[in-house]
């Protein structure tokens, strides 16, 4: 693939179908590669970035992640041509919460109609 060129993703991943499956074939991953969290389950944007940090070093075992993770989560990503660029300013853990707040707000709009 030459750089600059961009190919749609062809797998269906707003099939929740899809999602369980690959949920399901990464959890499975974590706990064959001993990844362990000592976090509680609601705390999930720590386990989130507990899991990025044991995927990423994976990837790059000498990496030391130098800011908070949901700071470098970016532009780590965006180096391994994962994710497009934001124009809007924030971290990126915050940028999440307000898409999943506005999100949830629509839900309800739609089921009071």
């Amino acid at each position: 693939m030459e750089y600059g060129v961009h190919i749609r993703d062809p797998r269906p991943i707003k099939d929740e179908a899809f999602q369980r499956t690959r949920i399901q074939k990464l959890v499975n991953f974590l706990i064959q590669s001993g990844f362990h969290s000592k976090k509680s389950v609601p705390a999930y944007q720590q386990v989130f970035q507990d899991i990025f940090k044991f995927l990423y070093l994976k990837l790059e075992p000498g990496h030391e992640f130098q800011k908070k993770v949901e700071d470098e989560v970016p532009s780590l990503l965006t180096i391994m041509r994962l994710a497009k660029g934001s124009k809007k300013k924030g971290n990126w853990a915050a940028q999440k919460r307000r898409r999943e707040k506005s999100n949830g707000q629509e839900q309800k709009k739609s089921q009071d109609h």
